[in-house]
């Protein structure tokens, strides 16, 4: 699982809380990117990805739903596990 915040921040500086709660449940997440946002919650490949557009959010989506090709099909993709483990270290 992945959750995705489409939060956009007027004043550039408030925080989305479902990412924060996102976090608490162990889901890595998929946020619009804006400056405050990428500076203190959401680290770009570590604990999330970050896009300005549609198009980059669907690549997101395609990129943590492959599975690795020396897995099995069952197993869980790779970039999704690993961003999965990253959160759950914080």
């Amino acid at each position: 699982d992945i959750g995705v915040s489409l939060h956009a921040s007027s004043s550039g500086v408030d925080l989305p809380m479902k990412v924060v709660d996102m976090f608490g449940c162990g889901l890595p997440v998929a946020a619009l990117r804006y400056e405050c946002l990428a500076d203190e919650l959401v680290r770009h490949g570590q604990n999330g990805m970050l896009f300005s557009t549609a198009e980059e959010l669907s690549q997101i989506l395609l990129d943590v739903s492959r599975p690795n090709a020396r897995m099995r099909e069952a197993s869980a993709p790779v970039l999704l596990q690993r961003l999965a483990n990253n959160v759950e270290k914080e």
